[in-house]
């Protein structure tokens, strides 16, 4: 095992694989609030506090498909 140290901090290589990247956090958490809202493009704007057209190009960032029902 080896060990990465990054401002202070020591983490073990298995500690940083099971951490998620931002942009995965991110993604999860869209595809969360979308379902939450049925995919209400506004609401999910107005719950998130970002523009409808972050919402909209976000959603085509992580090439994210509304599921069937």
């Amino acid at each position: 095992m080896f060990f990465v140290s990054y401002n202070g901090l020591t983490l073990g290589s298995e500690l940083n694989m099971k951490m998620k990247s931002l942009k995965q956090s991110e993604k999860e958490h869209l595809q969360n609030v979308l379902t939450q809202t049925h995919w209400d493009l506004e609401k999910t704007s107005r719950l998130l506090k970002i523009s409808l057209t972050q919402v909209k190009s976000k959603i085509k960032e992580y090439k994210l498909k509304q599921k069937d029902s």
